[in-house]
């Protein structure tokens, strides 16, 4: 009685690919937002340091140079290179968005699974793998954030970005902030 046009056969299909579409956005946009957020001082980032002396606890990144790691917390503190164990920076991260996210993608993944239609159930399998794609990319995009020593040279280079002076200091830097940690402590 009824004839069936070929554009009555893909209606179905144009929701399902506006949300595997909305999936995707969502998936880059979660690729793309901002890092962690590392807390940072006025010029390094705080750390907590462990060597062989014991542990530093929430102390700003200085410089590492001549095999000497000085950093500023209570007091002005050189620690040598050869007795460092691990330096974790402080770091904050707001994932609470991943979330939103991956849940945007899996909600809808498991309503066309449902379905008896093979063509939304095969959007519900994509949807699924963007989603779990999405978290897995975000998982392996979180930088580094605890350096165990010794260090090699390409892990050298990113634990010199979070130092207060990353090329060095010269010796009258160091003495001033010395001078003025000496000051600052009562």
């Amino acid at each position: 009685m009824f004839k069936k046009s070929l554009s009555d056969r893909s209606a179905p299909c144009t929701p399902a690919f506006a949300l595997l579409l909305c999936g995707v956005v969502l998936g880059l946009a979660a690729c793309a937002g901002s890092g962690p957020d590392v807390k940072l001082t006025a010029y390094g980032t705080l750390a907590d340091v462990s060597s062989a002396e014991g542990k530093l606890q929430n102390v700003e990144l200085l410089a590492l140079q001549n095999d000497t790691l000085f950093v500023l917390g209570d007091s002005f503190t050189a620690i040598p290179a050869a007795s460092l164990k691990t330096v974790s920076l402080n770091v904050r991260e707001d994932r609470s968005w991943i979330y939103i996210v991956v849940f945007a993608q899996l909600l809808p993944s498991a309503a066309f699974m449902v379905l008896d239609d093979n063509t939304a159930q095969f959007f519900g399998v994509v949807m699924g793998a963007l989603g779990i794609g999405t978290w897995a990319a975000w998982e392996l995009s979180i930088p580094q954030s605890v350096f165990r020593f010794p260090l090699d040279e390409p892990e050298g280079r990113d634990f010199a970005l979070h130092f207060r002076f990353p090329y060095g200091a010269n010796r009258g830097q160091l003495e001033q902030i010395r001078t003025l940690a000496r000051r600052s402590v009562p």
